[in-house]
């Protein structure tokens, strides 16, 4: 055989090996995949969830680890929402739940068909921009904090400021107070504590998801336009969700609760004050929760809801939500304290579970859904 036609067989004999290997590598992983989706081949079951945005990384996780568990082709569609607009969205099955941190009331419930359960908790922290002082050094009361919020005191050498805090030396510097204008849970969770601890800013502000700040207080109109003032105004103060805080690297205040205790945000505090949270019902029936006050928890919680449809616009979708809610119950505990949340005490978890079997099919009929995991 002459050499060239040796090189040539060599070539052919080289190009059929390396088709013969991308076979097998291609069979390979075609085997990988259908091992690790075993349901390969079956239509996505997609389920449409619109909620608050600082919820939206860790949904999204919950339902990974979910739907490696079911060894199927779930897939959650998690949208950005406003709360205003959740409500409607789920009563016109543009989405099967929302995750909302407002509790809608009774009225809005009936008048939307829906049902109301917890799901998780979270906390609302002060955050500042102090130059020179580092997180969770700064101390404040309810009382002083109202203040703050209210226009009342407005330097940070504040002699009310400066009681709380004899170790630390206070800058001369100006108090921004930098507040949410949109409609927000965690300005009811912070409006609600500040009404308890000042008669005059219950009379000058209130309670409210939604309230009208002082002109001196500066306003944001999202959680990110918040975030990026604090960090860009030295002597700011605002508020925000404990977990988001904690992401977006901002600087923490402790409080001094009405007992003595310091307590500074944290997820041993978070628990400590989920431990002890009872269900209420308020003047119009709406069913929450709310944390006793065990003289040394954090004293600003915030409950994180789940809003659904009391009857099934479609039961494959719904069955399939309530069961992957279910797992947030039974299994998600795990990421949700990971993720800087704390997740529901046993016994709320279980007074939402109830309500699942409170739901209707499209029929009329009680949903049926697999709760065996």
């Amino acid at each position: 055989m002459r050499p060239d036609e040796i090189k040539t067989s060599w070539l052919h004999t080289t190009e059929n090996m390396m088709k013969t290997l991308r076979s097998k590598v291609v069979s390979l992983l075609a085997a990988i995949i259908f091992l690790a989706h075993p349901v390969y081949g079956e239509r996505i079951v997609t389920i449409n969830v619109i909620g608050v945005p600082y919820m939206h990384t860790v949904c999204n996780s919950m339902a990974g680890d979910f739907a490696y568990g079911e060894r199927s082709f779930f897939h959650l569609n998690y949208i950005d929402g406003k709360t205003d607009d959740f409500a409607k969205k789920v009563a016109n099955d543009e989405a099967d739940f929302s995750i909302s941190d407002i509790a809608l009331s009774r009225k809005e419930l009936d008048e939307k068909k829906l049902m109301q359960v917890p799901a998780m908790v979270t906390a609302i922290v002060p955050v500042v921009n102090l130059p020179g002082i580092e997180s969770d050094k700064l101390v404040l009361n309810g009382p002083v904090l109202a203040d703050i919020m209210s226009g009342v005191v407005t330097t940070w050498n504040h002699d009310s400021i400066k009681a709380l805090n004899p170790r630390l030396i206070l800058p001369s510097l100006h108090i921004k107070p930098i507040a949410r204008s949109d409609q927000s849970g965690a300005t009811l969770a912070l409006t609600s504590y500040l009404s308890k601890a000042s008669p005059d800013f219950n009379t000058q502000i209130g309670i409210g998801s939604l309230v009208k700040w002082p002109s001196a207080i500066q306003l944001s109109h999202s959680g990110d336009a918040l975030v990026s003032a604090i960090h860009g105004t030295p002597g700011a103060i605002s508020y925000i969700e404990m977990d988001e805080g904690n992401i977006k690297r901002l600087s923490f205040a402790r409080i001094k609760h009405h007992s003595g205790s310091i307590v500074k945000a944290d997820i041993d505090f978070l628990k400590s004050g989920v431990v002890g949270t009872k269900a209420v019902s308020d003047a119009n029936g709406t069913e929450s929760i709310v944390a006793v006050d065990l003289g040394q928890n954090w004293p600003i919680l915030l409950p994180i809801y789940i809003n659904l449809p009391q009857k099934s616009l479609n039961d494959e979708r719904m069955s399939l939500a309530l069961r992957f809610i279910y797992w947030i119950y039974a299994k998600g505990d795990d990421t949700i304290e990971q993720s800087g949340l704390v997740p529901l005490p046993v016994i709320l978890q279980t007074l939402a579970v109830k309500k699942f079997r409170k739901m209707e099919s499209s029929t009329g009929t009680p949903l049926v859904v697999n709760f065996d995991l």
